[in-house]
């Protein structure tokens, strides 16, 4: 069904008029193979090395958010908890954040992926703070395991540029940090969320059971 979408699309892009290179699009559909089309989409919707790092955060997590906005010199100080979990056959991370701000419940919502055709890292973010959504890009480091996002928002006080930071310290331990550049002022803190896994939680990633077999044959071959 996916891939038939995908070819429908194409299909009228091709022969639609108005785009630059619409016009050799005889010379295009001539070209046009279905099967090799439809194995390209296929391996653009299958997760890849890329996506295997949001596995490790699947699970239930305590939060303790320090906010530094709008005082940076007083900041507060307030405890949650984060869910989360693989969605759509592993292509995305949901997270379901709950918390407080300034007294009041805050609930938020994100989605993590992979970008393959883009090579880049995507994200989407909703709360009770706003109406609207926003979207980042962001590229992971894997030798300093950390990933880095920018995103832009629009709120009553104009679009607010972000930026954000997380370092992952084990998979039972990471910090998300966030700056912000509202109009007319320089970039700063707005706040860091520090992560830790709730003891005894049974959703920690584990390796398959046909790895653990083949790992305890190897051992025994060498015994």
């Amino acid at each position: 069904m996916r891939q038939s979408c995908w070819l429908v699309a194409l299909a009228v892009i091709l022969s639609s008029s108005g785009t630059a290179w619409s016009q050799d699009k005889s010379e295009a559909a001539e070209g046009f193979d279905p099967a090799e089309m439809e194995k390209l989409f296929e391996e653009y919707a299958t997760p890849g090395t890329e996506h295997k790092q949001f596995r490790r955060m699947v699970g239930d997590w305590k939060t303790k958010t320090t906010s530094y906005y709008p005082n940076p010199e007083k900041p507060t100080v307030t405890e949650g908890s984060a869910k989360f979990r693989m969605i759509l056959g592993g292509r995305f991370l949901q997270q379901r954040f709950q918390g407080e701000y300034e007294g009041k419940p805050y609930t938020g919502i994100g989605i993590s992926g992979y970008d393959k055709a883009t090579k880049k890292y995507v994200g989407s973010w909703m709360d009770t703070m706003g109406t609207g959504i926003m979207s980042t890009t962001g590229k992971y480091n894997e030798e300093t395991h950390q990933m880095v996002e920018s995103g832009t928002s629009h709120s009553p006080l104009g679009q607010i540029e972000f930026r954000m930071v997380t370092d992952y310290q084990s998979d039972d331990a990471f910090t998300f940090t966030m700056f912000m550049t509202v109009p007319g002022m320089p970039e700063m803190k707005s706040m860091e969320i520090a992560y830790t896994r709730q003891a005894g939680d049974a959703s920690k990633a584990k390796k398959p059971a046909k790895q653990r077999r083949n790992k305890k044959k190897a051992t025994d071959a060498t015994e």
